[in-house]
């Protein structure tokens, strides 16, 4: 979504003010809130158009290529094989054991067995290995991104009025109101509490640390959807 482009559902300096509270919004200037609205307002949210190429986001979108399936069917087949000759070894060598003194049948066989054996049957039947069920973390849902940038937006205005270590636990501003945003922008499965906000926030600055976004100041020459 460009800058100069104005969202039906865009966020306001007044709105933003109210998510925040009384306790802490008299030490947010409206310049200072406005960016923060502004930098969001400006994500890319669900249901916006992709990318074009040279934008902020653009993603090059890969092609379906039929020789990439049919490569992987085919290693699916080599590994069933693989798996019906292993299981089937001792019934192949009775059948032939009546011309098992030919040196090059058995010698064949040998081999054959050996090749079977150990490692070599995993990897044909799993060449990239078997599955393991994820532990840990619930799978990524598509709000945990999003809550993210909003965090850091509203940590970085926070620190800008003068709060220098805003709080995410679940009681606090940064989680209720980044549930808000969610909720604005209709983000998919954000049907959350503030509580599973915070625990996710709490996980990802353990992991990777959750800094505050400096914001620049709002450029005058450019149409607002705040004012």
């Amino acid at each position: 979504m460009s800058q100069t482009q104005i969202r039906p559902n865009a966020i306001t300096v007044a709105e933003l003010r109210e998510w925040i509270g009384p306790k802490l919004s008299p030490k947010c200037s409206d310049e200072c809130l406005r960016r923060a609205a502004n930098r969001m307002n400006n994500f890319r949210w669900p249901g916006d158009s992709p990318a074009n190429f040279g934008e902020p986001g653009y993603v090059p979108i890969r092609t379906y290529d039929k020789n990439e399936k049919m490569k992987w069917q085919f290693d699916r087949r080599v590994g069933k094989s693989a798996r019906f000759l292993h299981d089937r070894m001792d019934e192949i060598v009775a059948s032939v054991s009546d011309e098992y003194s030919d040196p090059a049948l058995r010698t064949l066989m040998e081999r054959l067995q050996l090749a079977l054996d150990g490692p070599t049957i995993e990897f044909l039947e799993y060449p990239l290995g078997r599955y393991k069920p994820r532990r840990g973390p619930r799978t990524h849902k598509e709000w945990h991104s999003y809550a993210t940038g909003i965090a850091q937006v509203l940590i970085g205005a926070m620190q800008d009025a003068g709060i220098k270590n805003p709080s995410i636990a679940r009681d606090c501003v940064v989680p209720r109101v980044v549930l808000e945003v969610l909720h604005r922008f209709n983000v998919r499965d954000a049907n959350v509490t503030p509580t599973a906000v915070s625990a996710y926030l709490t996980r990802w600055k353990k992991k990777h640390g959750l800094e505050g976004e400096r914001l620049s100041p709002t450029p005058t020459n450019l149409a607002t959807p705040v004012l």
